[in-house]
């Protein structure tokens, strides 16, 4: 049976912690995207990388629709620029940035125009009359009366973007990590099947296209191919010669391949086709003008307005003006066929597998709850005897059983099975405590918080025994907690909590939130 699962009030939980796919690209390929002044494939993907309706397994065998699977793509380079960047900024001096960066008087005279308004000021006179609760009311004017305020500043908006985008890959979070690769080659580029083989070197198990740290695993990562393919003046755009060159790929590589078509636009091959095509249902519009600025729209949304150098980007600039509609279609087709054909079967078998696995290391869930091992959960090993953690350098080798649970847990987060998910992380929280590993311990306690509040939200239970205050601000480890990850998490869970109408829940950790931030804001500034 097939159940459809539809609550877009709480989308910003798995958007936050979307599956990061890295992108490794040849040169020819950067050149293709920066043609619709895109800096790189990533780039060219990110409007299209929430795919709708995907069919997911979850662990008890139901399948489950889900109305959208968000996607998060990242260039090799830039991941390894992130891994780099860890512990080398005081997490206040990349607040104090992001907070100049949005506060611009650009931005705030942009804002005070959007939202300046005239508010309706009730009259003197007229027939007024008492209610119950003691409110006035003048019937005559109901109508009049500016309405609630809902919506949050954009100030707010700007800088809750701004948080959630930034996600630095951590030892404790794999769901940080990458899950799959895109090997990315353009048919421009003299060899092909040589760039083909230089990308799968970099990209493999020990390549160096990966950032070198030991505690990121890249053997379960999916490796997919892609080749890129510039539309040409000839009578069929050289498709042919691209899908026989698909097809060598295939072979050499698998069947995990795939290809897109771009930058079509004022080709003679696409005037031809739109000239051929006779189905009434599918219909261009031939204005030059109009079909580039619906195109630009796809990505302009997601541009920085300044460039890698601090400078300010023309807002005028247009962007994908040499994609097709009929490209654009193309990349959404592409991305859906990876998803729903390789990266969700992958992270399924993933998920089953380790599944298995870890069940008979630890004797099974239900041996573990029932057997001496139950004395385990009541009472954390203290000693750590056992443990695989590395007190000085505040990790677990990802051999370990506990940085498998917790990859485990992650990805049936993801794929939205969150009561695998919660169980996997207490598994997780309760290693940690008796290990002390104090950021396993807090990130795998915000996760059952989270969990617990997306396995209530379809149940329609009430949030009377929800109190976030208890998984955000575990007094266990309070000291030991990153401004930023805390900051980051908080947003989640209140606007998750906003979204569903109980804001109101979140009043103490609010609180406790931005005093933490200012504690450390003025220690950064005594320092």
């Amino acid at each position: 049976m097939v159940n459809i699962v539809n609550d877009s009030r709480v989308d910003l939980i798995p958007n936050s912690f979307s599956p990061r796919i890295v992108i490794f690209s040849s040169e020819e390929v950067n050149q293709a995207c920066k043609r619709n002044r895109l800096s790189n494939f990533a780039s060219l993907l990110q409007p299209f990388q929430s795919i709708p309706k995907v069919s997911v397994r979850h662990s008890n065998y139901a399948s489950i629709i889900r109305p959208s699977f968000p996607l998060s793509f990242i260039p090799a380079e830039r991941l390894r620029d992130e891994v780099n960047e860890i512990g080398r900024e005081d997490d206040s001096i990349w607040l104090d940035r992001s907070i100049n960066k949005i506060l611009t008087a650009k931005n705030l005279s942009k804002w005070l125009s959007e939202s300046s308004h005239p508010i309706p000021i009730p009259p003197t006179t007229g027939p007024f009359k008492l209610k119950e609760e003691n409110e006035w009311i003048n019937e005559s004017i109901l109508q009049d009366l500016p309405e609630p305020i809902t919506e949050s500043a954009p100030w707010y908006n700007a800088f809750l973007k701004s948080v959630l985008d930034r996600r630095l890959p951590t030892v404790f979070d794999t769901s940080s990590h990458p899950i799959a690769a895109l090997i990315v080659v353009s048919t421009n580029d003299p060899e092909p099947l040589n760039e083909f083989a230089k990308l799968y070197e970099e990209s493999n198990t020990s390549g160096l296209g990966w950032p070198n740290v030991p505690w990121l695993d890249t053997e379960p990562i999916l490796r997919y191919y892609v080749l890129l393919h510039e539309t040409t003046e000839e009578f069929d755009g050289g498709r042919q010669e691209a899908n026989q060159l698909l097809q060598s790929v295939s072979r050499a590589y698998g069947l995990h391949c795939g290809i897109v078509c771009m930058n079509s636009e004022k080709t003679e091959y696409i005037k031809r086709q739109r000239a051929l095509n006779t189905d009434p249902h599918f219909k261009y519009d031939h204005s030059h003008d109009d079909t580039e600025g619906r195109i630009e729209d796809s990505w302009a949304q997601y541009q920085s307005e300044v460039d890698e150098e601090g400078n300010e980007v023309d807002p005028n600039q247009r962007f994908g003006e040499c994609m097709a509609q009929e490209d654009i279609l193309g990349l959404k087709v592409f991305l859906r066929e990876f998803t729903i054909q390789s990266l969700v079967p992958h992270m399924e078998r993933c998920v089953q597998h380790w599944n298995e696995s870890l069940s008979a290391s630890r004797k099974g869930i239900t041996g573990r709850l029932f057997s001496v091992g139950r004395k385990y959960f009541s009472k954390p090993d203290s000693s750590g005897s056992s443990s695989s953690y590395n007190p000085t350098m505040r990790w677990y080798p990802y051999q370990s059983t506990e940085f498998q649970t917790r990859r485990l847990a992650d990805y049936a987060f993801m794929l939205g099975d969150y009561k695998l998910a919660s169980q996997m992380y207490e598994y997780v929280r309760k290693d940690a405590l008796g290990h002390k590993a104090w950021s396993y311990y807090l990130s795998s306690t915000h996760m059952v918080g989270l969990c617990s509040l997306l396995l209530v939200v379809p149940s329609n239970q009430t949030f009377q025994n929800f109190d976030p205050y208890s998984y955000l601000f575990d007094p266990a480890a309070l000291s030991q907690m990153s401004v930023f990850d805390s900051l980051r998490i908080t947003l989640i869970y209140h606007e998750a909590c906003k979204s569903i109408g109980e804001s109101k829940c979140m009043a103490s950790s609010l609180l406790q939130m931005a005093t933490l931030v200012c504690a450390r804001q003025t220690l950064h500034w005594m320092t």
